[in-house]
């Protein structure tokens, strides 16, 4: 199972089912802002201060949750005064979790490589340091 290819349309696919615990909070899919090269693809949420961006690294087989600053319509990232880390990493540097992304259990031992990776990067946000950002709060993210 671990030779499993994710390809960028399973990736899009599962980060849609993945992200409803994102809409449920509010976050909407903001298209504009997606990208798809040959060795990525990835797929953003955004709520009025804070977004999350899906990635994929096709070659790496890697996928990842972004937090960023989300600011008068655009993605501001860390050189323009913003910020932008990936989930994990903030909540480790924020609130010094030394946790791991574990999936859904609910998941079935069937379920795809990209359900599971994507179910336990979701997981993350249930950590009580993420609160501030699905309540999508001005200062959710450091200055």
């Amino acid at each position: 199972m671990s030779d499993e290819q994710i390809s960028s349309g399973e990736f899009r696919r599962e980060v849609q089912e993945a992200a409803s615990a994102l809409t449920s909070h509010g976050f909407r899919r903001a298209p504009e802002f997606d990208s798809e090269t040959p060795t990525t693809a990835s797929v953003v949420y955004v709520g009025q201060n804070v977004a999350f961006t899906f990635t994929l690294d096709i070659r790496d087989q890697a996928l990842d949750l972004i937090v960023t600053r989300y600011r008068d319509g655009k993605l501001v990232a860390t050189w323009d005064g913003g910020y932008s880390s990936s989930l994990f990493t903030h909540l480790l540097n924020r609130c010094g979790f030394r946790g791991r992304p574990i999936p859904a259990a609910s998941l079935p031992p069937t379920a795809s490589k990209a359900k599971r990776v994507l179910s336990a990067l979701v997981n993350l946000l249930a950590q009580p340091c993420a609160a501030n950002l699905l309540a999508d709060r001005t200062d959710a993210l450091p200055q």
